[in-house]
């Protein structure tokens, strides 16, 4: 046999059997839908009463608000930008302190820099004349009153991704408006980072932010920055975090925070989704099913995505955020830092609490001031009806919430967990495999192919 027929029967028996692997990847992907069924059959019925959980938390919300549509409460403060001593003239007289005040509006994206990171200090005077000092991380909750959401919490990896999915990781991020530079925000991210690559494609769950569907991935670099904005457990502070460039300058901004106290998420891609040739089934394999795992909040279009699924109401930001958990490590920080799954929840809500009394001037006014106690507030009236009605909203509210979830709900949640898992070790484990298997094929392939150009063109 020459070494052409060689080549070509070599290339004819992977052509075989690929198309074979492939048929038992389309067999199994369909003996799995029972299961895909079942977890939606439990999963759907759950969401239906988490919304209405979570509605009566909107309607407090919607209450606060009322106050001060009715003009009982104010979402105006005097904040303290400066403190400067007079002192006392050589023949007499004493120093005198100097107070720079600024009418504030709140805000829930903090009171630092413009990009809505925060990184500042905040100080406010109250009625009184008392002077208080909020750290840059607690500056958020100023005048706000803050409440867990209800919600699903799923775990998902790369072997649950159905053959097309191309997502390679999420995080929260933050871009100024007509930039080419996205600060990567999520803590731990420096492994992340390690499988984003040039080319792949950015989307934002925000809409008005991208410049269009998608942008591209033109390069990275690094910014310093806190994550003291971002609502997390690890307490990390000022510290270096990566940036994408993009190929495309944003139309919109991304906070952290956003004015409603949320987190703007940022999706990875490779190649649009779609299965078009059998090269669309292949994985390296190198790669794993179970890293980077993704870690977000179920919805009404996301029902039974996931390995688990657990009822949560932390408060920690929903927003979908991955990690690396091979690189997980805790108790033995300081020398190496804790590594540990992102801070990823249900979210939360604010109501606006607001003040009962209310700075003399419009927002935006300066004044310099010696004597804080007195001449700098006006006292607001009061509003029984709207005070009636958030007493209602609370008690609704406290009602919905005592004993949810339910111990039907939990007991359902357990058993859509494994079912979950049930899919995975049964179908999505021996896909994952034989995908990977084509993946090791099209490396062969392109050998051959390499090989018969060669014999094609210089003869054999």
């Amino acid at each position: 046999m020459s070494i052409t027929d060689d080549i070509t029967k070599r290339q004819e028996d992977l052509d075989t059997s690929i198309k074979f692997i492939r048929e038992q990847i389309i067999t199994l992907d369909a003996a799995k839908e029972p299961y895909d069924s079942a977890i939606q059959v439990l999963d759907e019925p759950i969401l239906p009463q988490i919304n209405a959980v979570n509605q009566t938390l909107a309607d407090v919300q919607t209450a606060y608000e009322a106050r001060h549509t009715a003009n009982c409460r104010t979402d105006l403060f005097w904040r303290c930008v400066g403190i400067h001593t007079e002192q006392a003239s050589p023949s007499g007289g004493v120093a005198t302190d100097h107070y720079k005040l600024v009418v504030t509006k709140l805000s829930l994206t903090g009171y630092g820099v413009s990009t809505g990171i925060q990184g500042e200090s905040l100080t406010v005077i109250d009625s009184s004349g008392g002077i208080t000092t909020y750290a840059s991380g607690d500056t958020k909750e100023y005048g706000y009153i803050k409440d867990n959401l209800h919600g699903l919490k799923y775990y998902n990896e790369p072997v649950t991704r159905d053959i097309g999915d191309t997502t390679v990781g999420n995080f929260i991020g933050t871009v100024g408006a007509a930039s080419t530079i996205l600060a990567v925000m999520s803590p731990y991210t420096d492994n992340l980072i390690n499988d984003f690559t040039v080319g792949q494609l950015i989307t934002c769950d925000k809409l008005g932010v991208i410049n269009g569907n998608n942008t591209t991935i033109v390069g990275f670099g690094s910014v310093v920055t806190t994550l003291s904005g971002i609502n997390s457990t690890t307490g990390a502070g000022t510290t270096s975090v990566p940036t994408i460039l993009l190929e495309t300058a944003t139309v919109g901004i991304a906070s952290a925070p956003e004015s409603d106290g949320s987190f703007v998420n940022f999706n990875v891609l490779d190649d649009p989704a779609g299965i078009t040739t059998w090269t669309d089934y292949a994985l390296s394999m190198t790669s794993n099913p179970f890293s980077p795992q993704s870690l977000g909040i179920e919805k009404e279009n996301t029902l039974g995505i996931g390995v688990s699924v657990y009822y949560d109401n932390s408060g920690l930001s929903s927003a979908t955020q991955s990690w690396k958990p091979e690189f997980a490590i805790t108790g033995y920080a300081p020398a190496i830092p804790d590594v540990v799954e992102p801070p990823v929840g249900a979210g939360a809500i604010y109501y606006k609490e607001g003040f009962t009394v209310q700075p003399n001037q419009s927002e935006g006014s300066e004044v310099d001031v010696t004597d804080i106690s007195t001449g700098l507030f006006t006292s607001l009236g009061s509003c029984s009806a709207e005070e009636t009605a958030l007493t209602a909203a609370i008690a609704a509210r406290d009602a919905a919430e005592t004993g949810f979830p339910s111990a039907a709900l939990t007991n359902t949640l357990a058993a859509s967990t494994a079912l979950r898992q049930e899919r995975k070790k049964v179908y999505e484990l021996p896909i994952y495999g034989q995908r990977q298997v084509i993946g090791d094929m099209a490396l062969e392939k392109g050998r051959y192919d390499t090989l018969q150009n060669y014999v094609d063109t210089e003869g054999a």
